[in-house]
Formats: structure tokens, sequence, C-alpha cells
């Protein structure tokens, strides 16, 4: 005989910062509202390839998952609309011991994906010429050590970091600057020297 304790519907299980903010809309949320403050219409206007009912649904889940918040309301037409931010800090991948190659694969895929829709839009406008526009991707490959690496990306984002406090301008295009690590091998392998010997086995 079942119980009202066996047909109660379990709750489900709150969402972590990373799981909710790896989500393609709510991405690019994030990006749209990344350095600066918007409302939801604001918002669905930066993103012209997502529906309006899609951004209100998603700028919703993040406010109610704590990766953004209301700063103020504006009063527009006799309506209250709340300017959002993002929460510093949290819109951002940790660390967790639980997560598979397939899990990290699927938040590089959400990340990689989004640039890729954000260049969509920008270079279907008239009179996009990436050339001009200042357009860039590239590679480079280079060996490093856990502190020069480290170093690495510090010097990386004290250089967008000085560029964070511009304000917009006549002269200045809002740009995405993208940063990613890829080590060719885990760091706990052992490379194999040039003529096939073992490291450990050399004189």
């Amino acid at each position: 005989m079942s119980t009202d304790e066996d047909t109660k519907i379990p709750e489900s299980k709150p969402l972590s910062h990373s799981e909710l903010m790896m989500h393609p809309v709510r991405f690019r949320v994030l990006m749209a509202l990344s350095g600066r403050e918007l409302t939801t219409r604001q918002i669905a206007e930066a993103l012209p390839d997502i529906s309006r009912a899609s951004v209100y649904r998603h700028v919703h889940a993040l406010h109610e998952g704590g990766l953004i918040y209301v700063t103020k309301e504006l009063l527009n037409r006799a309506t209250v609309e709340k300017v959002y931010t993002p929460v510093t800090g949290r819109a951002t991948l940790v660390p967790e011991p639980e997560r598979t190659p397939d899990d990290y694969l699927r938040y590089f895929g959400v990340f990689t994906q989004s640039f890729v829709d954000q260049f969509r839009v920008y270079v279907k406008q008239p009179g996009a010429r990436p050339i001009e526009d200042g357009v860039s991707h590239w590679d480079e490959a280079v060996f490093l050590s856990s502190a020069e690496r480290d170093a690495l990306v510090a010097e990386i984002q004290a250089a967008v970091s000085r560029h964070k406090r511009n304000q917009p301008s006549p002269e200045r295009v809002r740009f995405h600057v993208a940063r990613i690590l890829i080590p060719e091998s885990p760091r706990t392998a052992v490379p194999t020297p040039a003529d096939g010997t073992k490291g450990m086995d050399r004189p």
C-alpha cells in the first residue's frame, strides 16, 4: 500500500552556477551583460537572433540562480524595468571532482558556439567588414611551466582590464575578447625525447 511519502515528487536539485551558465542562450545573455548594466529589453535587442520570450525566460533563470542581480529599476511608460548586471566572480567554470571529460567537452562546446553565434550576428549586418573592423583569431603554441602559464594569464587579464574602464564613444566599438588555453597533454604525462628513449633513463 502506497503512502503520501511514496507518491511525493522529489525536489529537483538546484543547478550549480557552472551548470546554469552552460546553456547557449544563458551564456549569450552573460556575454551581452559583460561589463555593463542592461534591462531585459536591451539584452533582447543585443541578441537579435534569439526570440524575446527565450531571452526573458533565461534572464529570469540567471537571476533566480544568482548569476546576475538587479542594480536598479527604471520607470518606462508606466512599466518598471529592472536593470541587470553579472555578479562578479560567479560566471566562471570552477573545478568540480565529479565532472567527466564529456562534461568539459559540453561546456567548451557551449563557450565556443556562443562566439560563433556572436560572429554570425555581426558578419550578417549590412556594412560588416571583418578585416577593416578588426576581427582576428590566431593560434600560437608555447611551452610553459605552471608558473609561466599563470603569469601569462595574469598579463593577458591585466592588458584587457586596462581597457574595461573605457566608456562608449563614437570612436569606440564593443569587442568580445576571449582567452583559450589548451595543453596538448596532462601535466602528469612524461614527454618522450626525440631519440625515442625514456627521459628517466637518460644519463
